[in-house]
């Protein structure tokens, strides 16, 4: 897996480049080949499951702020750090800043026109131009707040398992299809 990796079934689009992070990088890394399966029992097949939930995720993502946001801020950091450049002219920078906050602020106010909770973090702009800018205690404070920020990938992770729970406890013959021979059908929906 030092290569490939662990291919998802419902991959999310990856906020970092794989081939600039990880064991791929090491020059010891091994060789990506596909060896021979070691002997084991199959506990079951998601296979028919995998459309269903790929079909309810991508229709959930179409309307999903958040994870739209979210798949935004991927780009821009992609495009931001393909630039092989980087001004040093300070009124660009400013400028550039407060096209970021201005974005932030955006959001914080369809974020409250929507109902959805708002970010911790979207007033903090600290990005290292203003100097004496860090505190240790608002460090600490910005991390806290960091752990109750909206997080739509965990959002978006626990409603596919909500919804393979749900198709598997509806769908007897789907389920008898996707679980294991020994398991009752539904009974991991109970």
């Amino acid at each position: 897996t030092q290569h490939k990796g662990v291919v998802p079934d419902i991959a999310f689009p990856a906020s970092v480049d794989a081939t600039e992070f990880g064991e791929s990088t090491y020059d010891n890394a091994l060789p990506w080949t596909r060896i021979a399966a070691a002997p084991h029992t199959q506990y079951g097949n998601f296979a028919a499951l995998l459309p269903k939930l790929q079909a309810l995720h991508t229709a959930r993502i179409a309307s999903d702020k958040e994870f739209q946001w979210w798949e935004e801020d991927v780009k821009q950091f992609r495009d931001e750090k393909a630039k092989k450049y980087i001004s040093l002219n300070e009124a660009e920078r400013v400028a550039e800043r407060q096209k970021q906050d201005q974005q932030r602020k955006d959001r914080q106010q369809i974020r409250k026109q929507l109902g959805l909770p708002l970010d911790p973090l979207a007033e903090d702009s600290d990005d290292g131009l203003t100097g004496n800018e860090r505190d240790i205690v608002k460090d600490t404070a910005r991390e806290k707040a960091a752990e109750k920020r909206p997080d739509p990938l965990l959002h978006e992770s626990a409603a596919i398992l909500a919804d393979a729970l749900g198709l598997l406890s509806q769908d007897k013959p789907l389920s008898a299809q996707v679980l294991p021979k020994s398991t009752s059908p539904g009974r991991w929906a109970d």
